[in-house]
């Protein structure tokens, strides 16, 4: 296997990755979706101090690869929540469900999927999250990784119920 190092983020890259690949961010465990054979995608990667940490990838039959310094931490504090942000919920298991949200001063002011989610409330975004909840059942709630990257969960309609994973448009 082979990598590219990234910036902090909610995916990996790099060649041979096989279904059911593991993957550790400075010796913990996280849970990863398989995307393709260059691609991995992660939603959380914990509690660690900032700096920069190894990553550990390992294939199902034993085959492993490590990029030292691969991931680098940040305090959540750091990022910039503002912008538009692409999203995709897992309505199925299959993050095929289209999300966008907008985050404007640090705080959260549109949710769509497909169509506009009527926002009962405008809530903010404090130290890396957010969570809001509105009649109906409507919830959602987020983290940023990183300050292009986030993940959390939704219920609300178009979007299903379940979790979903997040890039800043440029």
């Amino acid at each position: 296997m082979s990598y590219r190092r990234l910036a902090p983020g909610a995916r990996f890259t790099g060649t041979q990755f096989e279904p059911g690949a593991t993957v550790k961010i400075g010796g913990a465990a996280v849970s990863a979706t398989f995307q393709d054979s260059t691609t991995l995608r992660f939603a959380n990667s914990g509690a660690h101090a900032a700096g920069p940490v190894d990553v550990t990838v390992t294939n199902p039959g034993g085959m492993a690869g490590t990029l030292p310094r691969g991931y680098t931490y940040a305090a959540a504090e750091s990022f910039d929540a503002d912008g538009e942000w692409i999203a995709h919920a897992d309505g199925h298991n299959d993050f095929q469900t289209d999300m966008r949200f907008t985050i404007r001063n640090n705080m959260l002011i549109s949710l769509s999927c497909g169509t506009p989610v009527t926002m009962p409330t405008v809530l903010s975004a404090q130290g890396g999250g957010f969570s809001f909840s509105g009649p109906d059942g409507l919830t959602m709630s987020g983290m940023l990784v990183s300050t292009t990257t986030s993940y959390g969960q939704v219920n609300a309609p178009g979007c299903g119920d379940g979790r979903w994973w997040a890039d800043k448009a440029p």
